[in-house]
């Protein structure tokens, strides 16, 4: 049976293990951007009264800006190298879920580019107090959420497609096989406080096995 190129391997290696460090990266920006403000409600981050000024005064948005480029093009080269490992078990279901994995990248980017650069010039008009500021940044919020949560599900059902197209054969252990279909489920519900870390580790797990696999390939040829 046909391996997977060792260049897809590599890169989808490094770019799943990159994934799951970005995934932790996160959910760290959030709460300290949380202890920052000093809010105890997380609803208070819709606030535009709230955001506007921290936004204006504060990196950490743009940091996420550079994280939605980073995912977007890391999942596209973990989407091909799974693609290649379960292509020949499952034909229909990876030309599902390579289609799936691919409309993903263009959701994250839209969030990055809609959502936080749209947001931070909000807040550069709201410093020199621009009317209306409040109301756009209430219906960007609300565009970025639908997005994210899009996303999220996205992701999901590739999770399953992927996993589910592995059960039968040994292209995954079946330990990470197990953890992607209860994490997809997961992501089906929405279950977004926890989505980050088990996507997180789901990733990086995902990325050691690619680069093991690689690693393998080059003895076996060498």
């Amino acid at each position: 049976m046909k391996e997977l190129p060792q260049n897809y391997s590599r890169m989808g290696g490094y770019a799943s293990i990159l994934i799951g460090i970005l995934f932790l990266i996160i959910p760290a920006i959030r709460f300290l951007s949380i202890s920052i403000i000093g809010v105890s409600d997380i609803k208070e981050l819709s606030n535009p009264m709230i955001m506007l000024p921290f936004i204006s005064e504060n990196p950490l948005i743009a940091l996420l800006i550079l994280i939605a480029f980073a995912l977007a093009g890391c999942l596209i080269f973990v989407v091909l190298a799974v693609d290649e490992r379960i292509r020949q078990h499952a034909p229909r279901r990876s030309r599902i879920a390579r289609i799936v994995g691919f409309a993903v990248s263009p959701m994250i980017l839209s969030v990055g580019v809609i959502g936080f650069l749209g947001i931070m010039e909000l807040s550069r008009l709201y410093k020199i107090h621009v009317p209306g500021v409040g109301g756009a940044f209430i219906g960007i919020k609300t565009v970025v959420t639908g997005l994210a949560l899009t996303a999220i599900v996205a992701i999901g059902i590739w999770l399953l497609l992927v996993n589910w197209s592995s059960l039968k054969s040994d292209k995954f252990p079946k330990p990470l096989v197990y953890a992607g279909l209860t994490f997809g489920l997961l992501h089906l519900f929405g279950l977004a406080p926890f989505i980050f870390i088990i996507d997180a580790i789901w990733f990086l797990c995902l990325g050691i096995l690619l680069l093991k696999i690689r690693d393998q390939n080059e003895i076996g040829t060498g």
